[in-house]
Protein backbone atom coordinates (compact mmCIF):
# COMPACT_ATOMS: atom_id res chain seq x y z
CA UNK A 1 0.00 0.00 0.00
CA UNK A 2 1.37 3.73 -1.43
CA UNK A 3 1.43 6.36 1.96
CA UNK A 4 -0.86 8.15 -0.30
CA UNK A 5 -3.42 4.87 -0.99
CA UNK A 6 -6.91 6.03 -0.31
CA UNK A 7 -9.32 4.06 2.18
CA UNK A 8 -12.20 4.31 -0.16
CA UNK A 9 -14.24 1.31 0.39
CA UNK A 10 -15.79 -0.21 3.88
CA UNK A 11 -16.20 -4.02 4.88
CA UNK A 12 -18.86 -4.62 7.43
CA UNK A 13 -18.14 -8.00 9.38
CA UNK A 14 -21.69 -9.94 9.74
CA UNK A 15 -19.99 -12.22 12.33
CA UNK A 16 -17.48 -9.56 14.37
CA UNK A 17 -19.74 -6.49 14.86
CA UNK A 18 -17.22 -3.87 13.21
CA UNK A 19 -16.80 -2.03 10.06
CA UNK A 20 -13.22 -0.97 8.72
CA UNK A 21 -12.18 0.89 5.45
CA UNK A 22 -9.54 -0.46 3.25
CA UNK A 23 -8.55 0.40 -0.11
CA UNK A 24 -10.70 -0.72 -3.18
CA UNK A 25 -7.96 -2.63 -4.73
CA UNK A 26 -8.02 -5.22 -1.96
CA UNK A 27 -9.79 -8.32 -1.25
CA UNK A 28 -12.04 -9.20 1.34
CA UNK A 29 -12.36 -12.79 2.78
CA UNK A 30 -15.51 -13.05 5.29
CA UNK A 31 -14.47 -15.20 8.30
CA UNK A 32 -15.60 -18.96 8.03
CA UNK A 33 -17.01 -18.83 11.10
CA UNK A 34 -17.86 -17.01 14.79
CA UNK A 35 -14.70 -17.11 17.41
CA UNK A 36 -16.23 -18.79 20.32
CA UNK A 37 -13.62 -20.26 22.51
CA UNK A 38 -9.82 -20.36 22.68
CA UNK A 39 -7.00 -17.64 22.06
CA UNK A 40 -6.80 -18.50 17.81
CA UNK A 41 -7.74 -15.15 16.11
CA UNK A 42 -6.87 -16.01 12.89
CA UNK A 43 -8.95 -18.60 12.00
CA UNK A 44 -11.58 -16.87 12.93
CA UNK A 45 -10.74 -14.06 11.81
CA UNK A 46 -12.09 -11.64 8.36
CA UNK A 47 -9.06 -11.42 5.92
CA UNK A 48 -8.36 -8.17 4.76
CA UNK A 49 -5.80 -7.16 1.82
CA UNK A 50 -2.67 -9.50 1.25
CA UNK A 51 0.54 -8.31 2.06
CA UNK A 52 0.16 -6.65 3.88
CA UNK A 53 -3.19 -8.18 5.65
CA UNK A 54 -5.43 -7.03 8.55
CA UNK A 55 -7.23 -9.70 10.02
CA UNK A 56 -10.42 -8.79 12.29
CA UNK A 57 -12.39 -10.96 14.79
CA UNK A 58 -14.36 -10.58 18.04
CA UNK A 59 -15.98 -12.61 21.06
CA UNK A 60 -17.68 -12.18 23.79
CA UNK A 61 -16.13 -12.22 26.95
CA UNK A 62 -16.65 -15.53 29.07
CA UNK A 63 -19.32 -14.64 31.32
CA UNK A 64 -18.45 -12.88 34.48
CA UNK A 65 -15.02 -12.46 33.43
CA UNK A 66 -13.76 -8.33 33.23
CA UNK A 67 -11.93 -7.53 30.03
CA UNK A 68 -8.50 -6.96 32.00
CA UNK A 69 -8.69 -10.81 33.42
CA UNK A 70 -9.40 -11.68 29.29
CA UNK A 71 -6.89 -9.60 28.24
CA UNK A 72 -4.19 -11.15 30.96
CA UNK A 73 -4.31 -14.56 29.83
CA UNK A 74 -5.23 -13.71 26.27
CA UNK A 75 -1.39 -12.02 26.05
CA UNK A 76 0.31 -14.36 28.27
CA UNK A 77 -0.95 -17.22 25.54
CA UNK A 78 0.26 -14.42 22.66
CA UNK A 79 3.53 -14.06 24.01
CA UNK A 80 4.33 -17.56 24.56
CA UNK A 81 3.39 -18.56 21.20
CA UNK A 82 4.69 -15.24 19.10
CA UNK A 83 8.73 -14.30 18.71
CA UNK A 84 9.49 -15.03 22.68
CA UNK A 85 9.79 -11.90 23.11
CA UNK A 86 8.40 -10.27 26.39
CA UNK A 87 5.24 -8.74 26.19
CA UNK A 88 5.21 -5.05 25.61
CA UNK A 89 1.87 -3.16 24.84
CA UNK A 90 0.92 0.72 24.14
CA UNK A 91 -2.62 1.73 24.82
CA UNK A 92 -4.82 2.56 22.24
CA UNK A 93 -8.37 4.04 21.28
CA UNK A 94 -10.49 2.01 18.43
CA UNK A 95 -13.78 4.13 18.08
CA UNK A 96 -13.82 5.44 21.65
CA UNK A 97 -12.62 1.90 23.57
CA UNK A 98 -9.53 1.78 25.24
CA UNK A 99 -7.17 -0.97 24.86
CA UNK A 100 -4.12 -2.44 24.00
CA UNK A 101 -1.77 -2.35 20.97
CA UNK A 102 0.64 -5.30 21.00
CA UNK A 103 4.35 -4.23 20.15
CA UNK A 104 5.99 -7.23 21.54
CA UNK A 105 6.97 -8.75 17.79
CA UNK A 106 6.69 -5.71 15.47
CA UNK A 107 9.00 -7.06 13.28
CA UNK A 108 6.23 -9.49 12.55
CA UNK A 109 3.01 -8.03 13.18
CA UNK A 110 1.25 -5.53 15.54
CA UNK A 111 -2.25 -5.99 17.57
CA UNK A 112 -4.38 -3.61 19.00
CA UNK A 113 -7.25 -5.41 21.26
CA UNK A 114 -10.10 -3.63 22.69
CA UNK A 115 -13.45 -4.45 24.87
CA UNK A 116 -16.89 -3.00 23.69
CA UNK A 117 -20.32 -4.21 25.06
CA UNK A 118 -19.05 -7.23 26.56
CA UNK A 119 -16.60 -8.09 23.61
CA UNK A 120 -12.48 -8.35 22.90
CA UNK A 121 -12.37 -7.25 19.56
CA UNK A 122 -8.71 -7.95 17.60
CA UNK A 123 -6.97 -6.53 14.48
CA UNK A 124 -4.06 -7.83 13.57
CA UNK A 125 -1.70 -6.55 10.67
CA UNK A 126 1.29 -8.48 9.31
CA UNK A 127 3.99 -7.02 7.67
CA UNK A 128 4.99 -5.76 5.69
CA UNK A 129 3.51 -2.46 7.04
CA UNK A 130 3.92 0.43 9.02
CA UNK A 131 3.17 1.20 12.56
CA UNK A 132 0.94 4.54 10.71
CA UNK A 133 -0.77 2.78 8.14
CA UNK A 134 -2.01 0.45 10.81
CA UNK A 135 -3.19 2.85 12.61
CA UNK A 136 -4.91 5.15 9.33
CA UNK A 137 -6.96 1.80 9.29
CA UNK A 138 -7.72 1.60 13.27
CA UNK A 139 -8.87 4.95 13.14
CA UNK A 140 -11.56 4.30 10.41
CA UNK A 141 -13.06 1.06 12.51
CA UNK A 142 -16.03 1.26 14.00
CA UNK A 143 -17.13 -1.08 16.35
CA UNK A 144 -21.16 -2.40 16.66
CA UNK A 145 -21.05 -5.24 19.31
CA UNK A 146 -24.56 -5.63 18.74
CA UNK A 147 -24.74 -6.99 15.31
CA UNK A 148 -22.21 -9.48 16.26
CA UNK A 149 -23.53 -12.86 14.90
CA UNK A 150 -21.54 -14.89 17.90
Amino acid sequence: MSPDARLDKTYTSVLGGYSIDYPSDWSVKPAPGPWTSGYDTQTPSDTIGNSPTIYGTSRKLPAGMSFVTWFAAYDAHRTASTCAATSFNDTITIDGALGYLDVHCSSHYLEAVVPKGGRAYVFTMFTPYTRPMFESFLATIRLDPASAKN
